[in-house]
């Protein structure tokens, strides 16, 4: 084995030339291989929507996607199935038919066509083959769907405070009801509001202590009774960025344990004061069931007809990849901020590609007095959504 010549070595015997191309080989294949995968890492940045994603987050997804080199003739995935893959073309060529309709078509890499993933829909309306040679990154869509919400909300983060959800809190013998009056739990039933109330845990805590730590898992969402805290994030450039400052009847957490991404955030109290929390459990079961409410597309049609607003949530990249024609592009990142300009008397449905930004997007409009539902199983469930060539 090498190893055991190059401990020889060491101990002053010299390799043989047999063992130094081997040696060679080995290096040289490693370089090719590490070259390749920046290669890979690079053209992935082009593709949409994962060019909306920070650094740190496109190199989870890459380190997390599968890279296969496919012989001409292979079958990457059939018309009819429902996996729940998404598969972009980094070199190579793919036919695309379907048996259905008798369409066809080739998607070439580095072209327009395959800035997006192949054959989206669920169930697929195509079957994938190579022609010649091709080269895929095969990556999990709900990831893409929970790293771009991470990012969208942290970007929201640095205008304005996306998790923060201002309430009007007098005094403390007042909280209570204060609460009762605050948008975010104005919609809940009677028998929630006593659920919520018995269930909140009081949380005392000091200056300097760390109650959310960005990149950890979520698991309570929170309620500011008394006290100020410093929400920060740390930068692709390695520094930390004070984003916001909470105070009495902020809240915040809840994004987390809506979209099952890691905390996008640090939130540190600034000296002593009290929080209210509730575990993800009893968040689920007493304020994300009752206020976040999903419509399969038959009914959201019929919405629809009687004056609703389609709202699509995702990037402006992936919009203008194919849309529902009547649907207004509003992404995540700037659905808070735009609030204001829309109407309370409406009625609001949201979407995206697989309903996890269009969940937390519904969420966050009923938290805030909004009429909001998402879209049951997201865009690629539907049969003829996009544009056309989009498929």
């Amino acid at each position: 084995m090498i190893i055991n010549r190059l401990m020889l070595v060491s101990a002053g015997q010299t390799l043989d030339s047999e063992d130094k191309n081997k040696i060679a080989n080995r290096t040289m294949s490693e370089s090719s291989e590490n070259e390749q995968k920046t290669a890979d890492l690079e053209r992935l940045r082009n593709f949409i929507p994962l060019n909306s994603l920070s650094d740190s987050n496109l190199l989870t997804l890459f380190e997390d996607a599968t890279i296969e080199n496919l012989k001409k003739g292979t079958v990457i995935f059939k018309e009819g199935s429902s996996d729940t893959l998404s598969i972009y073309l980094l070199a190579g060529e793919v036919a695309l038919d379907s048996k259905s309709t008798g369409a066809k078509r080739n998607i070439t890499a580095d072209t327009d066509e395959a800035s997006y993933a192949l054959a989206q829909l669920r169930p697929r309306q195509y079957t994938g083959k190579v022609v010649d040679s091709a080269r895929v990154a095969k990556i999990d869509s709900m990831q893409i769907d929970r790293l771009l919400t991470m990012d969208q909300l942290s970007e929201d983060w640095a205008d304005d405070g996306l998790e923060v959800d201002e309430l009007s809190i007098d005094i403390d013998g007042e909280w209570m009801m204060e609460m009762l009056r605050g948008s975010a739990f104005e919609k809940l039933p009677a028998a929630s509001m006593n659920e919520v109330f018995s269930r909140l845990e009081s949380v005392p805590v000091t200056a300097g202590q760390i109650i959310i730590k960005q990149g950890e898992v979520g698991e309570y969402y929170y309620i500011v009774k008394s006290g100020k805290f410093n929400v920060s994030r740390k930068g692709a450039d390695g520094k930390v960025h004070i984003l916001a400052e909470l105070k009495d009847g902020d809240i915040f957490g809840e994004e987390a344990l809506l979209s099952n991404a890691p905390r996008n955030a640090n939130v540190i109290s600034m000296g002593e004061g009290e929080l209210m929390r509730l575990n993800k459990t009893d968040f689920n079961d007493l304020l994300r069931e009752p206020l976040v409410a999903s419509l399969p597309m038959p009914k959201a049609e019929v919405l629809m007809k009687q004056g609703a607003i389609l709202i699509d949530v995702r990037t402006p990249g992936e919009f203008a990849s194919g849309a529902i024609k009547i649907a207004r592009n509003l992404p995540l990142n700037a659905l808070r901020r735009t609030l204001p300009q829309l109407d309370k008397d409406k009625k609001y449905i949201l979407c995206c590609l697989t309903s996890g930004r269009s969940q937390v997007s519904a969420f966050i409009m009923s938290q805030r007095g909004f009429d909001a539902v998402y879209l049951e199983g997201g865009l690629q469930s539907l049969p003829s959504w996009p544009a056309p060539g989009k498929g």
